[in-house]
């Protein structure tokens, strides 16, 4: 075996998986018809684009990459035109341009299963966000109540939702229920002291059959008191709101000096976290700095 075009199609598809989409196709397609046919059956190769400057998107019709594309990576600011990737499964996008978030529509990509967007100012009216029915997976940025209700709407498929919020937002919606969202992660962007936890009851009363939830929030070790010890982490709002729940973890982040002193302070943590969750479903309280 002398020639490279004389490896299996497993051995050379093994290969492709290591190339940039654009990369790909520039290097092989046209060299013969077995590659021309491997490089159109890229659905089993899940093909990678990462757009990184602003150069990269030099895209015209006689490209063929874009249409093969399964998974499309779009850095900081950068102006795409996403209709020219209308078959790619994954999306992910670093601080996206207006023009660009107008972009997500189920027109322009039917097939999106999974987005991803970073870096982002807080999303706050609905009108920012767009239907996109086929969508299984979303990691977003800031966002609040409204849009977090207008996701829900536009997503009936969503599976998993990763978001940040804040818990002093004091919208007061009627959100429909959302019966296939599964997996719900909320970072809870402010610190204060005692908390607030009354959002949660917007946020969670309208996904009954969440099987795994992962909240985030910090704290400033100055702002740590006894009367830490008396609060429930959840547990209440759980107990009303999520029958259905397998998993439960707590990431709590103490920010600015030591963590409290006193050790079994954290212990005692620990233990009341796990007294209030009652072994109902898999819980865990995370402590870290």
């Amino acid at each position: 075996m002398n020639k490279f075009e004389d490896l299996p199609n497993e051995i050379l598809l093994d290969v492709f998986q290591y190339f940039d989409a654009r990369d790909l196709f520039q290097l092989f397609y046209q060299l013969n018809t077995r590659l021309n046919n491997l490089l159109k059956s890229s659905q089993q190769l899940n093909l990678i684009f990462h757009m990184q400057i602003f150069a990269d998107n030099q895209i015209n019709d006689l490209h063929l990459f874009p249409h093969f594309t399964h998974t499309l990576i779009v850095g900081r600011a950068i102006l795409i035109d996403l209709n020219q990737f209308r078959n790619i499964r994954s999306l992910k996008l670093e601080c996206p341009l207006k023009r660009v978030l107008s972009q997500l529509t189920s027109q322009n990509l039917p097939y999106l299963e999974h987005l991803s967007v970073s870096h982002l100012d807080t999303l706050t009216t609905a009108d920012e966000w767009t239907s996109l029915p086929s969508l299984r997976t979303l990691r977003i940025s800031r966002i609040t109540l409204v849009v977090y209700h207008a996701i829900l709407k536009a997503c009936q498929h969503l599976h998993s939702l990763e978001l940040a919020m804040f818990s002093c937002d004091d919208s007061t919606l009627n959100i429909e229920s959302h019966s296939r969202l599964k997996r719900l992660v909320m970072d809870v962007g402010d610190m204060k002291w005692p908390w607030t936890d009354h959002v949660f009851d917007s946020y969670l009363s309208c996904a009954p059959n969440i099987e795994h939830l992962i909240v985030y929030r910090s704290m400033f070790s100055s702002k740590l008191t006894d009367s830490l010890l008396e609060y429930d982490w959840l547990a209440s709002k759980l107990f009303v709101y999520l029958a259905f729940l397998q998993q439960f973890k707590f990431y709590f982040k103490i920010i600015q000096g030591q963590i409290y002193n006193e050790s079994n302070v954290l212990s005692q943590l620990e233990e009341k976290f796990l007294n209030f969750h009652c072994h109902k479903y898999q819980s865990r309280l995370i402590i870290y700095e």
